[in-house]
Protein backbone atom coordinates (compact mmCIF):
# COMPACT_ATOMS: atom_id res chain seq x y z
CA UNK A 1 0.00 0.00 0.00
CA UNK A 2 2.90 2.34 0.75
CA UNK A 3 4.15 1.93 -2.81
CA UNK A 4 0.76 2.91 -4.20
CA UNK A 5 0.75 6.19 -2.26
CA UNK A 6 4.41 6.89 -2.99
CA UNK A 7 3.83 6.39 -6.72
CA UNK A 8 0.72 8.57 -6.70
CA UNK A 9 2.53 11.34 -4.79
CA UNK A 10 5.37 11.24 -7.32
CA UNK A 11 2.94 11.27 -10.26
CA UNK A 12 0.97 14.24 -8.95
CA UNK A 13 4.11 16.11 -7.89
CA UNK A 14 5.57 15.74 -11.38
CA UNK A 15 2.37 17.10 -12.86
CA UNK A 16 1.91 19.99 -10.45
CA UNK A 17 5.47 21.02 -9.72
CA UNK A 18 7.77 20.11 -12.61
CA UNK A 19 9.78 23.28 -12.09
CA UNK A 20 10.00 22.61 -8.33
CA UNK A 21 11.74 19.33 -9.10
CA UNK A 22 14.30 21.17 -11.21
CA UNK A 23 17.33 19.91 -9.31
CA UNK A 24 16.24 16.31 -9.89
CA UNK A 25 15.18 16.74 -13.51
CA UNK A 26 17.49 19.41 -14.97
CA UNK A 27 20.64 17.30 -15.52
CA UNK A 28 18.62 14.72 -17.45
CA UNK A 29 16.66 17.39 -19.35
CA UNK A 30 19.92 19.04 -20.36
CA UNK A 31 21.24 15.74 -21.64
CA UNK A 32 18.03 15.25 -23.65
CA UNK A 33 17.92 18.83 -24.96
CA UNK A 34 14.68 19.70 -23.17
CA UNK A 35 13.86 23.09 -21.71
CA UNK A 36 11.48 23.25 -18.72
CA UNK A 37 8.63 24.52 -20.93
CA UNK A 38 9.21 21.73 -23.46
CA UNK A 39 8.94 19.22 -20.62
CA UNK A 40 5.74 20.83 -19.31
CA UNK A 41 4.17 20.78 -22.79
CA UNK A 42 5.18 17.14 -23.29
CA UNK A 43 3.45 16.24 -20.00
CA UNK A 44 0.32 18.08 -21.13
CA UNK A 45 0.29 16.33 -24.51
CA UNK A 46 0.82 12.95 -22.84
CA UNK A 47 -2.07 13.53 -20.45
CA UNK A 48 -4.48 14.86 -23.09
CA UNK A 49 -3.20 13.43 -26.37
CA UNK A 50 -4.33 15.23 -29.47
CA UNK A 51 -4.33 18.77 -28.13
CA UNK A 52 -4.44 21.68 -30.55
CA UNK A 53 -2.03 24.59 -30.32
CA UNK A 54 -4.91 26.76 -29.09
CA UNK A 55 -5.73 24.33 -26.28
CA UNK A 56 -2.09 24.22 -25.18
CA UNK A 57 -1.90 28.01 -25.36
CA UNK A 58 -5.04 28.40 -23.23
CA UNK A 59 -3.94 25.90 -20.58
CA UNK A 60 -0.53 27.54 -20.24
CA UNK A 61 -1.82 31.12 -20.54
CA UNK A 62 0.86 31.50 -23.19
CA UNK A 63 0.59 33.28 -26.57
CA UNK A 64 0.10 30.94 -29.54
CA UNK A 65 3.31 32.04 -31.29
CA UNK A 66 5.30 31.01 -28.21
CA UNK A 67 3.51 27.65 -28.09
CA UNK A 68 4.25 27.16 -31.79
CA UNK A 69 7.94 27.77 -31.09
CA UNK A 70 7.95 25.16 -28.30
CA UNK A 71 6.11 22.63 -30.48
CA UNK A 72 8.52 23.25 -33.36
CA UNK A 73 11.44 22.48 -31.03
CA UNK A 74 9.75 19.29 -29.84
CA UNK A 75 9.15 18.22 -33.43
CA UNK A 76 12.74 19.04 -34.41
CA UNK A 77 13.94 16.93 -31.45
CA UNK A 78 11.73 14.06 -32.59
CA UNK A 79 9.57 14.13 -29.44
CA UNK A 80 6.29 15.31 -30.99
CA UNK A 81 4.45 15.46 -34.29
CA UNK A 82 1.56 17.36 -35.81
CA UNK A 83 -1.45 15.32 -36.86
CA UNK A 84 -4.38 16.61 -38.95
CA UNK A 85 -7.73 15.92 -37.33
CA UNK A 86 -9.65 13.17 -39.16
CA UNK A 87 -13.02 14.90 -38.76
CA UNK A 88 -11.90 18.48 -39.39
CA UNK A 89 -8.81 18.74 -41.60
CA UNK A 90 -8.39 22.40 -40.59
CA UNK A 91 -7.48 21.34 -37.05
CA UNK A 92 -3.93 20.29 -36.34
CA UNK A 93 -3.29 18.36 -33.17
CA UNK A 94 -0.02 17.63 -31.43
CA UNK A 95 0.91 14.11 -30.40
CA UNK A 96 4.00 12.64 -28.75
CA UNK A 97 6.14 10.31 -30.82
CA UNK A 98 7.40 7.00 -29.47
CA UNK A 99 10.66 8.78 -28.70
CA UNK A 100 8.80 11.50 -26.77
CA UNK A 101 6.90 8.91 -24.73
CA UNK A 102 10.15 7.08 -24.01
CA UNK A 103 11.85 10.31 -22.83
CA UNK A 104 8.97 11.14 -20.45
CA UNK A 105 9.08 7.63 -19.00
CA UNK A 106 12.84 7.97 -18.48
CA UNK A 107 12.45 11.30 -16.66
CA UNK A 108 9.63 9.93 -14.50
CA UNK A 109 11.64 6.84 -13.64
CA UNK A 110 14.69 8.89 -12.58
CA UNK A 111 12.63 11.29 -10.48
CA UNK A 112 10.59 8.42 -9.04
CA UNK A 113 13.71 6.66 -7.76
CA UNK A 114 15.04 9.81 -6.12
CA UNK A 115 11.75 10.94 -4.57
CA UNK A 116 10.85 7.41 -3.41
CA UNK A 117 14.00 7.24 -1.35
CA UNK A 118 13.03 10.48 0.38
CA UNK A 119 9.41 9.41 0.96
CA UNK A 120 10.49 6.19 2.70
CA UNK A 121 11.02 8.08 5.96
CA UNK A 122 7.31 8.94 6.15
CA UNK A 123 4.70 6.77 7.82
CA UNK A 124 1.88 5.30 5.76
CA UNK A 125 -0.55 7.73 7.44
CA UNK A 126 1.65 10.67 6.38
CA UNK A 127 1.84 9.33 2.83
CA UNK A 128 -1.95 9.03 2.68
CA UNK A 129 -2.34 12.57 4.01
CA UNK A 130 0.12 14.01 1.46
CA UNK A 131 -1.51 12.03 -1.34
CA UNK A 132 -5.01 13.24 -0.43
CA UNK A 133 -3.83 16.86 -0.19
CA UNK A 134 -1.94 16.79 -3.49
CA UNK A 135 -4.82 15.01 -5.19
CA UNK A 136 -7.23 17.72 -3.99
CA UNK A 137 -4.93 20.49 -5.25
CA UNK A 138 -4.63 18.69 -8.59
CA UNK A 139 -8.42 18.35 -8.89
CA UNK A 140 -8.93 22.05 -8.10
CA UNK A 141 -6.32 23.14 -10.64
CA UNK A 142 -7.88 20.91 -13.31
CA UNK A 143 -11.31 22.29 -12.50
CA UNK A 144 -10.08 25.88 -12.71
CA UNK A 145 -8.22 25.39 -15.98
CA UNK A 146 -11.03 23.48 -17.74
CA UNK A 147 -13.82 25.96 -16.95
Amino acid sequence: MRDFYQNKIIEITLELFPIGLKSLIQPLRNKLGLSPIMHIVMNMIEKDEGMTMGEISNKLFMPKPNVTEVINKLIKSGYAERIKDEKDRRLVKVKLTKSGIKVLKLIKLCVSKQVSSKLRILSEAELIQIYQSLNKVNELINEITTN
